[in-house]
Order: C-alpha cells, then sequence, then structure tokens
C-alpha cells in the first residue's frame, strides 16, 4: 500500500512539472551532504502547506484570533462528545409457530391451528452530541466552537435493558497547535524554516528544530487519529449497509510529503538536483485541493442517497471523518520520511564501504591511525610477550591477552613504558617478603564499545600464558599497593607444554564529570566517603601481570654459574619435582664446595645430592610400598576367614532346619503308634465276634499300608550330611505283646527299615581356624616391587631463534614513574579534556574458571577446568616453589617481567552505523584523542612531542 500511495505522489507531482523536468526521490540521485537539509526543509513546508490547508477547512474565519492566542498563550483544540441511550417505546406483536396442531372435536372433526406467541419490542433512541472547540490555554469557557452537530439513530432489542449507559461523556482529546499556528505571518503566509543556520545540528535529522517538528507531527497524529478512529465507529454503527467507506479509507492518499528533488531530462547524467518552486508547489496543493473537494462531493451524494429515516450518517460527520484522516496521514508519513533521510545515508555508507562495517573494523583501523599519528618509540604495541633471560637466548615461553571473538592470534593494543632493573616487593605469606628484581612494563589500554540493540554483551577478553617444552615458569596476577609493592591475588605454574586461559572481566567506572554530578547532592559525609570509595575503585584499575623464570633461580639457589642448568633437562625436572612434591629445602641440593672449579664438578656434586634425595625418597616409597602389600595381604586373608566362617554358618543353619523336620517326624510317628495301639485295646475290651475283630484289624492293616507309604515318600529326610545316625540300620522294632497279627509287626518294622537313620551331633562343628603367615620378610622377598626404570634422556631439538624487533619503548632506562597515580591523572585528564563524557576507567579482574592444557611428548592434549578449589590449590604450589628458590626471601628474584595494565573504555552510545549515521560522528578522530591523552600522562610528556606532526594535536595536555 506505501508503495502504491509513494507512486501516485510522484504521479501527482509529475503532473504539475514541466514536460522537461523529472521528480524523483533523493536517494536515487546523487547529491551533496548539504541537499538533505533543504530537502528536510522542503518537506517540512509542504507538510505545514498540506495542514494549513485542512485546518482552514475547520476555523478560517477565526484565524487571527487564534493567531493573537498563539503569541502569548498555548492553543488547545478539543474533540468532545456525549452519547446519550433511551427508551422510546414498546412495541407488542404476535409471531406464529411453523408448526401445527390437531385436536379432536368427535368422531371424524379435528380442529387445526397453530400457536401464537405475543412478544414485546423495544425501541431504544441513540443519540451522539459532539463538537469541536478551540480555547487559549486553560480557559475553556472563552472557547470557540467550531463545529457541533447532533445525530441519532433507532435500534430494537427484546429486553428491557441495554449494554449502553443511560449517559455517557467521552474522555475529550486535545491537541495543542501554537506551535502551528506560529509558523504563519499576520497575512496567513508560511514562513521560511531554516534547520542549518538557525540552529547548529549534527545531521538534518537529530537537531533542535527538526526534533521539535517531529515532535509536534507525532502529537498531532495521535490526535487525528483518536478523532477518525471514534468518528468511523459511530458512523459504522449504521446496519442499512448502504454506505461506501472506500473515500475515508484512502483519505491520506491527498497528500505525503516526500523527500523529493527534480532533475531536469536533459542533464540526466549529470543529476543536477533542485526543489519545487513555489509556483509548483502551488500547483500541487491545488491539485491536492480539487482531490479532497472531490472525495467531500463523493461523501455527500452518498449522505443524499441513504435512508434518512434511521441513520446516524451526517453530512458534517462524515466531513470531519475525511478531514482527520488526511491530518493524521500528512503528520504522520512527515515522522516517517524525515527520519527515512537516515535510512538513505546509511545506504549510502554502505555502498561506498562495500559492507557494513563492525567494531572490530574500528580495531584495525586505529592500528593505522595510530600508526601514522605517533612516532615509533610512542606507538601502541600489541600486548604479546616473549619469557626470556636476554635477546640472545630463546623464549621459554609466551604471555598475551586476546580478545575472544577476533582471531586468536590478534592481541590488544596498549601503549607502553618500560623501565629497567627496577625492585618490586610482593608478600608470600605473614613472614616471607620477595624482592623481584624486574623489567617492569606500564601499559595503556583502550577499549571502546558501541552500543548494539541486538546484543548487551560486552566483548571478552582473556589472559594467555604457555610454556614450551623443557621450559618453566610462574605466573603471577594481581595488584599494585603501593609504587615498588605487588600484592598476588593469583599464581600458578606452567611448565613443559603447559597452556592457561584465563578470562577476563572488564568493568567501566563512572566518568570523572558523572562522579561528581551524582555527589554534587550528597552531604559532606556522603561525599567523603564517595570520594574515599572512588580512590579505592581507581586503584583497582591496575592490574598486574608477573612472569617468573624458573631455571635461572635454581642456579642461583643451587650455588651454580650461569647457564648451567640450561641442557641439563633430567636433572632440571627433578630438582623442580623435589622442590614442588616433596618441598625438600634448597640446602640439601645446593653446591656447597670451592668457587673456582669446573662447571662439571658443580653439577656433578648437585646430580650426587638430588640422586641422593632421590634414593632415600625411593627407600621410602618401597618401604610404604611393602607396609601396603602387608596390609593388603592381611586384608584379603582377613576376608577370606570372614566369608568361610560365614559359610560355616549358613551349613549349620541348614543341618539345623533338617532337624526340626525329623523330629517333627518322629513325633508323628509315635503320635500314630499310640492311636494303633489304642484302637487296638478298644477292640479287645469290646469282647466282639471275631470276625468284627477281624475286620477291624482289616482297617487297621490298611492304616498301616498308608502310613507305609507315607514313612517312604519322606526316606529322604533321615539322610544326614555327616553321615551320622539317627537310629541304628541294624536295630530292630519289637512289636507290643498284645499284637497278634504279624503282617501289622512286620509291616511297623519294615516302615523303620524304610529310611536311613540319622544321629544328632552333640556339638556344632568347630570352626578351622587360618592364621596368616607371620613371615614378613618371606613376604616381602616373594613380592617385592620392581625396580622403577630410570627415564632415558631425550634427544631435544634445539629451537630454531625468534627475531625480535629492535626499538626503543617509551621512556627507556631507569626513570621511574609513580604507577599510583597514573589512573588519577587519567581521570582528571578525561575531565578537561573530554567534551563527550564518553571515556570511562576500567577494572580488570579475573573470573573464577581458568581452563588449563597440558601436553604431553606425544603430542596429545589434556583439559583440565580450574574452579576455586583447584585455583587454592595451583596458588598455594606456587607459593611453596617461590618460597624453596628464594631461599625463603633470602635470594631475590631475578629477569622477572612485571606488567601493570592500565585499562579504560570508550563508550559510544549508539551502533557504529548509527553513530556516523545519526551523531555524524567519526569514532576515528574521537579515540585518536583518547589515545594521545592516555600516551601523554603514561609518559609523563606534552601530547605534541609524542606525535610525528606536532601540529595537529587536537588536545594538549
Amino acid at each position: 500500500l506505501f508503495r502504491m500511495a509513494l507512486v501516485e505522489s510522484l504521479e501527482r507531482v509529475r503532473r504539475i512539472l514541466d514536460a522537461d523536468k523529472l521528480p524523483v526521490l533523493i536517494g536515487d540521485v546523487n547529491y551533496s551532504y548539504k541537499d538533505l537539509f533543504w530537502v528536510v526543509e522542503q518537506m517540512t513546508r509542504q507538510s505545514y502547506v498540506g495542514l494549513n490547508f485542512f485546518f482552514a477547512c475547520l476555523f478560517a474565519d477565526h484565524w487571527e484570533t487564534l493567531r493573537q492566542w498563539s503569541q502569548s498563550k498555548t492553543v488547545c483544540l478539543r474533540f468532545s462528545s456525549t452519547e446519550k441511550q433511551k427508551l422510546v417505546r414498546v412495541k407488542k406483536r404476535a409471531i406464529e409457530t411453523p408448526t401445527q396442531h390437531q385436536i379432536s372435536l368427535g368422531i371424524r372433526s379435528f380442529l387445526t391451528g397453530k400457536v401464537v406467541h405475543e412478544v414485546e419490542d423495544y425501541y431504544w433512541e441513540y443519540k451522539v452530541l459532539y463538537d469541536l472547540s478551540i480555547f487559549p490555554g486553560t480557559a475553556v469557557e472563552d472557547k470557540i466552537v467550531l463545529l457541533s452537530e447532533e445525530s441519532s439513530y433507532e435500534f430494537v432489542t427484546q429486553f428491557r435493558w441495554s449494554s449502553r449507559p443511560p449517559e455517557h461523556t467521552c474522555e475529550p482529546v486535545d491537541v495543542l497547535i501554537d506551535h502551528f499556528l506560529q509558523q504563519f505571518d499576520a497575512q496567513g503566509n508560511l514562513e521560511d524554516f531554516r534547520i542549518h543556520s538557525a540552529v547548529p545540528s549534527h545531521t538534518p535529522r537529530r537537531n533542535p528544530l527538526v526534533n521539535e517538528e517531529i515532535h509536534f507531527m507525532q502529537l498531532l497524529s495521535h490526535w487525528a487519529s483518536s478523532v477518525s478512529q471514534y468518528v468511523d465507529a459511530t458512523l459504522r454503527l449504521d446496519e442499512s449497509g448502504e454506505f461506501d467507506f472506500t473515500p475515508f479509507d484512502n483519505a491520506h492518499d491527498t497528500v505525503i510529503p516526500l523527500p523529493l528533488v527534480v532533475v531536469s531530462k536533459e542533464n540526466w547524467e549529470d543529476r543536477n538536483v533542485t526543489s519545487l518552486s513555489s509556483e509548483e508547489e502551488a500547483k500541487l496543493f491545488s491539485d491536492v485541493s480539487q482531490h479532497f473537494d472531490t472525495s467531500v462531493t463523493n461523501v455527500y451524494k452518498q449522505c443524499d442517497t441513504i435512508s434518512k429515516s434511521n441513520t446516524i450518517i451526517c453530512k458534517d460527520l462524515a466531513r470531519l471523518l475525511l478531514l482527520m484522516r488526511n491530518i493524521q496521514g500528512i503528520a504522520h508519513e512527515y515522522s516517517v520520511r524525515v527520519c527515512g533521510i537516515e535510512d538513505i545515508q546509511r545506504k549510502k555508507l554502505i555502498e561506498a564501504l562495500g559492507r557494513e562495517v563492525t567494531p572490530f573494523d574500528v580495531t584495525d583501523m586505529m592500528k593505522r591511525e595510530y600508526r601514522k599519528k605517533f612516532r615509533e618509540e610512542f606507538q601502541p604495541r600489541s600486548f604479546c610477550y616473549d619469557i626470556k633471560k636476554s635477546n640472545d637466548d630463546d623464549a621459554e615461553g609466551q604471555v598475551s591477552i586476546l580478545s575472544e571473538e577476533r582471531d586468536p592470534s590478534d592481541c590488544i593494543q596498549t601503549f607502553n613504558r618500560k623501565t629497567m632493573n627496577q625492585i618490586i616487593r610482593t608478600n608470600i605469606s605473614a613472614s616471607i617478603q620477595l624482592d623481584l628484581n624486574c623489567t617492569r612494563f606500564v601499559h595503556g589500554w583502550i577499549q571502546h564499545e558501541f552500543s548494539t540493540i541486538e546484543s548487551s554483551k560486552p566483548m571478552a577478553y582473556s589472559l594467555n600464558a604457555r610454556a614450551k617444552q623443557y621450559s618453566s615458569f610462574i605466573l603471577i596476577i594481581g595488584s599494585v599497593k603501593t609504587n615498588e609493592e605487588i600484592d598476588i591475588k593469583r599464581a600458578t605454574i606452567l611448565q613443559n607444554g603447559q597452556e592457561l586461559i584465563v578470562p577476563l572481566d572488564v568493568e567501566a567506572l563512572p566518568t570523572a564529570k558523572a562522579f561528581k554530578a551524582a555527589i554534587s547532592s550528597l552531604s559532606a559525609e556522603q561525599q567523603a566517603f564517595s570520594q574515599a570509595y572512588r580512590s579505592m575503585q581507581l586503584a583497582g584499575t591496575l592490574f598486574v601481570v608477573a612472569v617468573v623464570p624458573i631455571l635461572p633461580q635454581l642456579e642461583r639457589v643451587l650455588n651454580l654459574p650461569e647457564r648451567a642448568l640450561t641442557k641439563q633437562l633430567e636433572l632440571s625436572q627433578s630438582i623442580i619435582e623435589l622442590f614442588l612434591e616433596y618441598q625438600i629445602p634448597s640446602d640439601m641440593l645446593m653446591y656447597q664446595g670451592h668457587d673456582d672449579v669446573e662447571v662439571s664438578v658443580k653439577l656433578a656434586s648437585v646430580q650426587k645430592s638430588v640422586d641422593a634425595v632421590l634414593q632415600m625418597i625411593q627407600e621410602e616409597k618401597d618401604v610404604i610400598l611393602a607396609e601396603r602389600m602387608r596390609q593388603e595381604e592381611l586384608r584379603r586373608l582377613e576376608e577370606k576367614r570372614r566369608l568361610e566362617k560365614k559359610r560355616q554358618e549358613e551349613e549349620r543353619k541348614q543341618v539345623e532346619q533338617k532337624l526340626l523336620k525329623l523330629e517333627e517326624i518322629r513325633e508323628d510317628v509315635e503320635r500314630t503308634r499310640d492311636i494303633m495301639h489304642s484302637n487296638i485295646d478298644k477292640l479287645l475290651e469290646r469282647g466282639s465276634c471275631l470276625d468284627e475283630l477281624q475286620c477291624k484289624a482289616d482297617d487297621l492293616q490298611m492304616n498301616s499300608k498308608n502310613f507305609k507309604m507315607r514313612s517312604q515318600k519322606s526316606s529322604s529326610l533321615f539322610s544326614n550330611p555327616f553321615k551320622s545316625t539317627l537310629f541304628s540300620s541294624k536295630q530292630k522294632n519289637v512289636a507290643p505283646d498284645f499284637c497278634s497279627d504279624s503282617d501289622l509287626c512286620v509291616e511297623n518294622n519294615q516302615s523303620m527299615e524304610g529310611g536311613e537313620a540319622v544321629e544328632i551331633p552333640d556339638s556344632e562343628p568347630q570352626e578351622e581356624s587360618i592364621q596368616p603367615e607371620e613371615d614378613g620378610d618371606a613376604l616381602k622377598e616373594s613380592e617385592e616391587p620392581e625396580e622403577l626404570e630410570e627415564p632415558e634422556q631425550e634427544n631435544i631439538e634445539e629451537d630454531e631463534a625468534s627475531e625480535e624487533e629492535n626499538y626503543e619503548i617509551g621512556q627507556l632506562g631507569t626513570a621511574q614513574v609513580d604507577v599510583t597515580q597514573i589512573p588519577k591523572k587519567l581521570d582528571d585528564a578525561f575531565e578537561l579534556l573530554d567534551p563527550d563524557n564518553a571515556v570511562h576507567s576500567a577494572t580488570i579482574k579475573t573470573q573464577n574458571s581458568w581452563t588449563k592444557t597440558s601436553c604431553s611428548k606425544l603430542g596429545t592434549p589434556t583439559v583440565q577446568l580450574l574452579g576455586k578449589n583447584e585455583l587454592k590449590s595451583e596458588h598455594k604450589q606456587a607459593l611453596d616453589l617461590l618460597d624453596s628458590i628464594s631461599r625463603s626471601g633470602g635470594l631475590s628474584l631475578i629477569d622477572v617481567d612485571v606488567h601493570i595494565l592500565v585499562g579504560v573504555s570508550h563508550w559510544f552510545d549508539l551502533s557504529l552505523v548509527d553513530t556516523l549515521i545519526q551523531n555524524n560522528i567519526n569514532p576515528i578522530s574521537k579515540l585518536e584523542r583518547t589515545g594521545i591523552i592516555v600516551s601523554s600522562v603514561l609518559h609523563d610528556l606534552p601530547s605534541p612531542q609524542l606525535l610525528v606532526n606536532p601540529n595537529e594535536c587536537p588536545v594538549e595536555l
């Protein structure tokens, strides 16, 4: 829809131009930056001319009065309305049901009919009273009524109540138009609008005058939209469906302020742009006036043709809706098109550069600009330093600070100042203080940040340290206490190809101007506390990284000459292992003979001492290993004894269960025998006939057979795992004297002989005791551990010597600089020389999660994550080694590099492209100024002395 409206507007402008001229958008032609200013002026003038036309339809007769009001007061345009509703009448009507009913009246006679229901229709009158008025300031009583109408219609419900209240006064909708009235003179002519000469501005969009115009247009657009929505909803209450709302939907197409320019068809290639003349603008709005009159005429015709018996639609209400739609269209499109000027500039910028630039591109540009701007000795360098004793020695490792989002090989750039042979103290415990004979580097780091909507995550940086194979050093991270003392926060040891990654947190502090503005409203006590805390924060901006090589210090602590341990790889590793793992005192290993002997003699003496200590440690290990093996054997035997005892206990429980079952069977047998005897006695006492006795005997015989069968089934229960006998297999059961039946006795005898008798054991089986072997020597001889083979010394290829740049860095030599004063000096310098208030001091801290990568001799890397507990262990181990190689502070540490990093952060409120387009700021020049300030404070030199061309210095400090 917008594209169609844009095409129609261009065609409308083309109709009023001469044949040799062509209207085009400014983005489609070549233009100068100044052309954008008069394009915005032209759009503003077109908008006010269009608004004047539509407002004239409302208050043309009161123009002079309104203009006088606007000279001293605000002028408010108000739309208000009141809605009323009342019940007019109630009408009853009959409704027949569609179903017929029959009623029987007798033989072959029926009455047919339908049921009739009586309903009531409630007729309501809905009336809207609205008016459009204007008044000065808050004097509503002096208002001028511009439009006041009443419209009503009737609607019917089936209920006595309605959802609308009887009377409702809508909230008035106001807008101030005194700004609009002030743009015209006494004769009603539009005054010239100029933005590039009246008020200093950065861009055609970002300046006070245009901001004021956009603010007014946005308020006016909101007011017109609210009024048009209300009027449109009121008109759409008409239920006849005869009214066409198309003219209202297309009303804003009558005029659109566009960033137009006029070019000549003959000189199209030159594209010399001009603006519309006053006569052409008059023709354009004459065409707009005709278009609006045509729309009003069409709406009036619709109002005349629709039924007037019951409708809310009236001519004045429809005309008001057309006016509001056009006013809304002009005000809204003005805001959109003026803001679109920046989109045109953004496209031109990307077209010129070939792609959209990023903050990383600014970093690369600043490297090039610094090389051009500063003298060679003051140019910023990459924070990447080799760890070595001198320029003639090979590097043992490397320490650097990298940006995690960029190429891993790309280090940060810092201004630096180098001081040789300086003594710095530090404490590794409450009683031990170390002296570091070091080379001190003071770095000034400028970090720039651009605000982006897509991501608010700041850039991530990390401290990387790497030790070469068969090399070692101690990495110390801390802060500055005084100019000659540092405080150790974290320490770790890197050796044999290990690599450490330490994530850094960079936190910006409030600027000096912002801090002073914030504490200005505090009390004296609150200000004193805030200033003391601010001083502590500034002191925290000094970040210390120190590197202590281990090998040179070992040579000193062992009384060996310089470079004596360079090729003694195995000896060096053994000594470091003794210091780290066993905390062996250095006195046990150091050379204590004459100094005038050869180096080989001294090394042999140290080697002998090391071998003696290693042998002692090995013997102690053997004793410990033998003791552990003996304890393991005892544990194994004890475990075997416990299992055997458990097995015997289970067997005893099984025997007891079987004995219980045998006892139950014996009781059953005795009970059955008693029953048999009792039955026989009863039969004999009765003295019945022999036949009866015989019958009973037969029955008894049958019972005996059944018992025999049960006894045979349970014969397995009489077996004994210990092969003991309960009843002797040779023993015979004797039949009772009173039993005359031989078969019965035999059967009873056979029933007892069916199974194997079991003998109950008198006591539990004795446990078998197992005694361990007491011959410790025999055990030691049988399981003596294999002797540890000494690792063969590998052939090590010499690393190629890396070339190093020979240049002087800043103030080279012994000149002293108080680093504790640098943050305060930078803070004061930025307060004085940073008009944008955009440079912040920044604190640098380490995170609590580090990554350590160890590489074996075969090249297989192992990654270890160091948390809080692991960092504490690493810190303790490093301090123990510092204690050993310094003889508890008795020896100063040599060949130490101490890097002190001072961080500042330059903030830009917008993204990089928006900084260029919206603020019209070149970030390169701003960062150059910040770099000059940092370098001047760091080197304690006037700014012009740092630059190649002193006359081009933007600031002088």
